[in-house]
């Protein structure tokens, strides 16, 4: 073979053979944006939910409209979940009965129409958890407990 021959030769074959640095930014490329992209989203997940907590806040209850954005937070998390796979963050029930005001479980006395029962709190912070009151029942609750409070509440595993 003459020396042109073997020039196109190894030219072909250089162009032909991918370059390792190519493959693996192809291959990393969209991986990299999509845990971007996860990540984003969950920052903006954490937003809402604090921009939530704070008008609960502000109103002093979970008023309907805070509800519908509770209601799409919720539908987002599990959204976020479905495609990311990742549990960091995630949406709970909670039911528990609400202390009378002295702090103790309120037992009424048998035949009266009450109690100590305080209201819920409308936002229950606890532990990377976030609540919020969906509904309290009549005081006094079951067995002459103090009120019951529903809660959804949101937790994050990284704060």
């Amino acid at each position: 073979m003459n020396r042109k021959m073997w020039v196109a030769l190894i030219s072909a074959a250089a162009l032909a053979a991918p370059l390792p640095g190519c493959v693996d930014r192809q291959v990393t490329e969209p991986t990299s944006t999509a845990q971007w992209s996860v990540e984003a989203e969950l920052a903006q997940l954490k937003q809402r939910v604090g921009d939530l907590r704070a008008a609960v806040q502000v109103a002093g209850r979970l008023t309907p409209g805070l509800q519908q954005e509770l209601a799409s937070i919720t539908k987002s998390i599990k959204n976020w979940q479905a495609r990311s796979g990742r549990k960091d963050i995630n949406v709970t029930q909670m039911t528990h009965p609400h202390p009378g005001q002295d702090g103790t479980l309120a037992l009424a006395p048998r035949g009266s129409g009450g109690g100590a029962c305080a209201h819920c709190p409308p936002i229950i912070v606890s532990g990377g958890q976030v609540c919020f009151l969906q509904s309290e029942g009549s005081c006094p609750g079951p067995f002459g407990a103090g009120r019951i409070c529903v809660y959804s509440c949101i937790g994050f595993l990284s704060a």
